[in-house]
């Protein structure tokens, strides 16, 4: 019952949601957690927590590992660099991740944004093995062959069809195969889940864009007014 429910938020939160502000300008609203980030007004605020409240005991490890990380939550959340710093969620087998994916990516290009990506696998052992090859192919600095491999497939990932990716893309295959389960590997993945959670995310795809947190889709015209607001208000960032 929990996990058929658990599909039910997951599919609901992953469904496109297009937040169009182009003809009455953005409004926001600030997130009690964490504090000093701001969301669209009207943004669903939907949680697991909500859903499963009362029901079983939190794992001591992820309550360690959340604690951790809202201690040095920007240094999790962002990388350093010029641009706006924006954080992108998202599973290889959420067909609108993959838009806003190369949407955040071209801006990342174009020198607009310092962007971060965090592997947040939700539709099971596919999609978990698709993370850790994302994440052992930015180790070897082929992050972008590898997104635009995987993103014009509909293959199952499974560590064999990874390595042969990986042979293909030239990386050291015996590098490539260690990092997929590696410690690095798990510290990320553990990261990324930490900073769902912290920040109510349930599915894919989400932003974090400076201060503002999206749940959702967003056309490229509100994304890059969005990214315009949050230049000019940089000094009221919490990682700033």
């Amino acid at each position: 019952m929990l996990g058929g429910l658990g599909a039910v938020v997951v599919g609901f939160q992953n469904a496109p949601r297009l937040w169009d502000y182009l003809d009455r300008g953005f409004e926001f609203e600030p997130m009690a957690s964490p504090p000093g980030f701001r969301r669209f007004t009207g943004q669903d605020d939907v949680s697991l927590a909500q859903f499963f409240a009362g029901i079983g005991e939190p794992d001591p490890r992820d309550v360690a590992d959340d604690i951790a990380v809202a201690e040095a939550l920007c240094e999790a959340l962002f990388h350093p660099g010029e641009g706006v710093p924006v954080a992108a969620f998202s599973d290889y087998y959420c067909p609108y991740c993959r838009v806003l994916d190369a949407r955040v990516q071209k801006l990342a290009d174009e020198g607009l944004i310092s962007l971060r990506h965090h592997e947040t696998p939700v539709f099971g052992p596919r999609s978990e093995w698709a993370a850790r090859g994302a994440i052992a192919a930015r180790a070897q600095g082929a992050g972008r062959a590898y997104f635009e491999r995987l993103s014009g497939t509909v293959v199952i990932a499974t560590p064999p069809y990874l390595r042969e990716v990986a042979e293909d893309l030239g990386l050291d295959v015996v590098q490539f195969a260690e990092s997929l389960t590696s410690e690095e590997t798990e510290d990320e993945l553990r990261r990324a889940a930490s900073l769902q959670r912290l920040f109510g995310f349930i599915g894919t795809p989400a932003l974090v864009v400076g201060r503002t947190v999206i749940q959702g889709a967003i056309s490229e015209t509100n994304l890059r007014q969005l990214i315009d607001i949050e230049r000019e208000q940089s000094a009221q960032h919490p990682c700033a």
